[in-house]
């Protein structure tokens, strides 16, 4: 009986110790599990929507239990480049690329498929090597939808200008395309003006004074993203042609929502920086497990105007407090 006691004894205590060591590896293997790296390549951090895009994309990595590694290319597609290849020699897990020309970022994408780093363009389309995933508003969409919107505004009839972004970025053409396609529905509008501003206020100020002197009778004015927008409106305020001329603009940053609200620009393409953050890094963390993601994923993009612009003010105060 004293020994069916004690090898029920020794059973027991064997037991604990097995259950002990699983319990101890477990925890080992908790504290050694490795976090995804991500690697997020922008191309400035000089605008408030790469800035925007950047913070939430920085919030959902954190959220999901990975970390990133951030370089601002600060404009300068060489300095990209070195940085992509920066991110391939530190072995991230993942690379998310907001390219500056989505031509000149082609040889750092195809030198990261040679390193089997997967690659997520965002914002920007990349025009060559393997993207796991483009993540963007539909710009040409975009672009029709300001078309249309100045066409309404100008009763179908008139001239128009367009303020173009920066030559060889995939929005800018993407935008452009899809405004000379909308404008094209309207045999009585004309397109007599049509400029790159290189998505800069400063830029785009000067050249709205051109366009003034050039064509006192233009009717709208689309500027492919609201830093310039904001900049031209003070080149039309100072002709004192304020709310005379139809202006749209893209992206809807919270800067333009006051001039949205007081009438100086008619409205703005809602460009969803802090959705397509998200996205692209959700889309990273499945395509890091394997998951399959599609070719192109896009947010919602409604027209922010004077009737609405109330709702994106309150919202976009709740995200900046989060």
């Amino acid at each position: 009986m004293k020994k069916s006691s004690k090898a029920i004894a020794l059973v027991v205590a064997l037991a604990m110790v097995s259950m002990l060591i699983g319990c101890n590896q477990s925890a080992q293997q908790q504290q050694g599990k490795k976090k995804l790296v991500i690697g997020l390549s922008v191309s400035t951090l000089a605008f408030p929507w790469q800035k925007s895009l950047t913070d939430n994309s920085l919030t959902e990595i954190d959220k999901l239990g990975g970390t990133a590694i951030v370089f601002d290319a600060q404009g300068r597609v060489d300095k990209q480049n070195a940085d992509i290849e920066d991110l391939i020699i530190k072995k991230v897990d993942i690379i998310i690329v907001n390219a500056i020309d989505g031509k000149a970022a082609v040889t750092a994408v195809v030198q990261a498929n040679k390193a089997k780093i997967p690659v997520i363009a965002t914002s920007r389309r990349i025009e060559g090597g393997e993207i796991a995933q483009f993540i963007s508003c539909d710009n040409v969409a975009g672009g029709e939808a300001a078309a249309k919107y100045l066409a309404d505004k100008m009763g179908g009839k008139g001239k128009v200008a367009m303020i173009e972004g920066t030559p060889g970025n995939s929005s800018s053409s993407d935008r452009t395309i899809g405004f000379k396609q909308g404008i094209s529905k309207f045999p009585n509008i004309k397109l007599v003006y049509d400029r790159p501003g290189n998505f800069k206020r400063d830029v785009a100020l000067a050249l709205t004074e051109d366009l003034l002197q050039a064509h006192p009778d233009i009717a709208g004015i689309f500027y492919q993203n609201d830093d310039m927008a904001i900049g031209g409106i003070r080149a039309i305020q100072s002709a004192g042609k304020l709310n005379k001329i139809a202006v749209i603009s893209f992206d809807g940053i919270r800067e333009v929502f006051p001039h949205i609200k007081d009438g100086e620009i008619g409205a703005t393409i809602y460009n969803d920086a802090a959705s397509i953050g998200t996205m692209s890094v959700e889309s990273a963390f499945k395509v890091s497990r394997g998951e399959k993601v599609d070719s192109f994923a896009s947010p919602p993009m409604p027209v922010i105007t004077k009737t609405n612009v109330e709702q994106f003010i309150k919202n976009s105060g709740e995200v900046a407090n989060k």
